[in-house]
């Protein structure tokens, strides 16, 4: 480690043009992107329904490839405006919203490092799932005040209400292969 003219530290590792620019490249080198939302299902939802989706896809990438979980986020909406964003798996297993807001949207985001058979290196891949609500839903949970991680979520198929999924990958079979794997868990919970 050396220390710059203002006071700040840098690392200094010996590696050669050409096989930084590999890493990068394979690192940050996608860029497919497949998406599918659904709209026109009624579902219910909870808490130990988001943590089923996250084993489902940990599962199947542990079973696949050899990857790994290097980033998990959640972000949880409030009808109040209140945003909570949770990093990290472990602190999302654990959380527990305590008060009586209804809760109108959640966002989960995965990012695994994938090593391919064909690759030298991992590679980044991404998963994000979003739900939200509609208005009226709202003006119904308003009444009853139970908040997304105290009950169920049930979503009538107002066309506000939807669930979406996009999946950012590099390897083409893989990001097909996730995308209808997400989508079968979602579909086999949720109704026309």
């Amino acid at each position: 480690m050396t220390e710059s003219t203002n006071n700040q530290a840098a690392v200094s590792i010996p590696v050669s043009s050409k096989a930084l620019a590999i890493f990068i490249g394979e690192l940050l080198g996608q860029r497919r992107n497949t998406e599918k939302v659904f709209r026109g299902y009624s579902f219910s939802i909870d808490l130990n329904w988001l943590l089923n989706l996250h084993l489902i896809i940990d599962q199947r990438i542990a079973s696949q490839n050899d990857g790994s979980l290097a980033d998990f986020k959640a972000t949880i909406y409030f009808d109040s405006g209140r945003i909570h964003n949770i990093y990290g798996f472990e602190s999302f297993n654990t959380y527990r919203d305590i008060s009586n807001e209804i809760c109108t949207a959640v966002e989960l985001a995965w990012t695994y490092l994938v090593r391919f058979p064909s690759k030298t290196l991992p590679e980044k891949q991404e998963i994000n799932f979003k739900i939200t609500v509609d208005e009226k839903y709202k003006e119904r949970k308003l009444q009853s005040r139970h908040s997304f991680f105290k009950d169920y979520i049930r979503i009538g198929a107002d066309a506000g209400s939807f669930a979406r999924t996009e999946i950012a990958f590099s390897d083409f079979t893989w990001g097909e292969d996730i995308q209808s794997h997400v989508a079968r868990y979602i579909e086999s919970s949720f109704h026309r």
